[in-house]
């Protein structure tokens, strides 16, 4: 009664990943570690290194969230390279300056085809139409490429991954991208064990959330766009009170809005000034 269940805690969280709310960006010559390191998550540099040993499908639907106007339309996308490194001082090399390397070509592309190939991962610019390493892209692209990695992953390996914890999804990014990492969360949930517990302050992925539960209700979703139903959705608001912090759920009816009041401090600004 007692150890069984401590096991499947401990199983349940070690399959579970949290991404801090700064991720990382990649150092210049960036290289993953042999071993996979789970806790490299924290600061979201786990997912490059997912980027350079996952499937080439991954890759392409990594690229397709993040570039397709669609989806959230950054116009990036993630270009893996991979090459064999040959040292100046090598075999390969010094057999191929020689004048008999005609001989040796056999030789010479076994020893080449012997070598571990090695994964670099670019950024390219649709708009510029320039490739460029993840050291110097954008801060907004380098908060938001650990998030969406986290939501394509946890599609294709949902039989082996817990949850994922993620603060300020959002982070340095537009709202008409934070809408479409509000998509994001709502298309992974429909696949099996996909779960996220999300920190935000995002007024944009909330209100792109609550829109796909009205949508659902009255069945006018767009083509290819997955609805969300209100228990899907569980919104708790965390707020300090004389009595300690306190965490309160907000009610969500199948119109998309919330039963409870929402408290001050989300809202409120912008009917404001709206109004």
């Amino acid at each position: 009664l007692i150890l069984v269940p401590g096991q499947v805690l401990i199983q349940s969280l070690d399959l579970s990943r949290y991404i801090g709310p700064l991720r990382q960006i990649p150092q210049r010559q960036f290289v993953s570690p042999t071993t996979p390191d789970p806790s490299r998550w924290s600061t979201g540099l786990a997912a490059w290194d997912y980027l350079n040993q996952c499937p080439d499908d991954v890759v392409a639907e990594i690229s397709h969230w993040l570039a397709d106007d669609t989806r959230l339309g950054t116009r990036h996308e993630i270009f893996r390279q991979r090459f064999r490194e040959l040292p100046s001082d090598s075999f390969e090399i010094s057999k191929l300056e020689s004048d008999d390397y005609l001989d040796e070509l056999e030789r010479i592309r076994n020893s080449i085809l012997s070598r571990k190939e090695i994964s670099r991962i670019q950024l390219h610019d649709q708009t510029l139409n320039v490739k460029f390493d993840p050291h110097d892209c954008a801060i907004g692209i380098a908060q938001l490429v650990p998030v969406v990695v986290a939501g394509v992953m946890s599609r294709k390996e949902s039989e082996k991954r817990g949850m994922f914890l993620i603060e300020q999804p959002e982070l340095h990014n537009h709202p008409s991208v934070e809408v479409g990492l509000g998509d994001l969360f709502v298309e992974t949930i429909h696949q099996k064990h996909c779960r996220f517990i999300l920190e935000t302050h995002g007024e944009h992925l909330m209100l792109r959330m609550l829109r796909r539960i009205r949508q659902t209700t009255d069945n006018e979703l767009p083509n290819g766009v997955k609805g969300l139903l209100p228990e899907e959705l569980a919104v708790y608001y965390v707020d300090r009170t004389p009595e300690g912090v306190k965490a309160r759920r907000l009610r969500i009816d199948e119109a998309g809005e919330f039963l409870d009041e929402w408290p001050k401090g989300f809202f409120d600004e912008r009917a404001e000034e709206l109004f």
